[in-house]
């Protein structure tokens, strides 16, 4: 998962989609042969699809398998900050004010990694 920060607010990115429907961090999978910072790059490209700082890591966070049945139950945690404007698809948010259709667990991590940074 990655934290994009602007502002102390929080880049969520609405989804719409068989599996949810309602706002999430940013985040992917690490696919075969890839590295953790070729996914990262993979992830900023694809889905933040703007400039930001190096992502740092902040530790790694174990998930519940019931609220997510079909994903990881390790999360690799990253932030970083925007860099310059953003136009993508996403918004950001107050950390401790999040829309109420954020992803469950999304809506724990972000005030862990917060706290990790």
């Amino acid at each position: 998962e990655l934290m994009v920060r602007k502002n102390r607010e929080v880049l969520l990115i609405y989804r719409n989609d068989a599996e949810f429907t309602g706002w999430h961090m940013p985040g992917t999978v690490i696919r075969d042969n890839e590295s953790v910072d070729e996914a990262i790059a993979r992830l900023v490209r694809g889905e933040v699809n703007a400039k930001v700082s190096t992502p740092r890591s902040v530790g790694w966070l174990e998930c519940s398998r019931s609220e997510t049945p079909s994903r990881h139950a390790i999360a690799l945690l990253h932030i970083c900050d925007l860099v310059g404007e953003y136009t993508g698809p996403g918004q950001f948010f107050d950390p401790f004010n999040l829309p109420i259709d954020t992803l469950v667990h999304h809506r724990r991590m972000i005030p862990e990694i917060l706290r990790r940074k």
